[in-house]
């Protein structure tokens, strides 16, 4: 089995590498990378990623959403300080294959890897398990297009519509536009409200606000 690691610690990297080749020597680490950015170009190949919640440049939980895009059929770990209801719930949407606190990381992630290969779910013991049964999306955001809901995370996160208009190469009167109809659908009026509604429907994460 191949492993790809993603954390931008290279001690941390070294750690693991080590417990999974000593575990079984069919087990290697074939790709290192301390970035999202670093996976979105290089990353090829590989049966297993552990991926770091926590990361320079993207969440994590987008890294593992790259991975199943690009590797369906590879098997995604996360590896999280938070155990917050939106953190694990928006990693078991993504279809996750573990989620370990990162606190007992390294007695569990082992064991993580053996379930994951029977094709079972895997949550740290300090996960409740009622987050083993994932929510349906809220109606509420049903209410908005792909385009409409990509521009929501970007406001949620901070951005301006002008600055949104950049990210996603628009004009910025059509983001303008955008940013209306989504406050309209959403019934919200300010930025605080977009940010409040992001974090308890999991959108987004406390950490990737601007």
């Amino acid at each position: 089995m191949k492993f790809a690691l993603i954390d931008d610690h290279q001690m941390v990297r070294e750690g693991f590498k080590a417990l999974i080749e000593e575990e079984d020597p069919d087990w290697q680490v074939t790709f290192e990378a301390s970035s999202y950015n670093e996976c979105l170009h290089n990353i090829d190949d590989v049966d297993c990623c552990v991926i770091d919640i926590s990361l320079p440049d993207r969440n994590g939980l987008e890294v593992a959403q790259l991975i199943g895009e690009k590797l369906p059929c590879a098997k995604r770990i996360i590896l999280s300080m938070y155990e917050e209801k939106s953190y694990i719930q928006r990693a078991l949407d993504l279809s996750v294959d573990a989620y370990l606190s990162k606190r007992d990381a390294a007695d569990e992630l082992i064991t993580a890897i053996h379930a994951i290969a029977k094709n079972q779910l895997f949550l740290s013991p300090s996960i409740n398990t009622h987050f083993l049964k994932p929510q349906k999306t809220d109606s509420v955001l049903d209410k908005l297009t792909p385009r409409e809901l990509e521009i929501f995370k970007l406001l949620a996160q901070g951005f301006n519509a002008k600055q949104v208009s950049q990210v996603i190469d628009i004009m910025p009167k059509t983001a303008h536009v955008h940013r209306a109809s989504i406050m309209n659908k959403l019934n919200l009026t300010s930025q605080i409200q977009v940010t409040k509604l992001a974090l308890e429907k999991g959108v987004i994460l406390i950490d990737e606000i601007g």
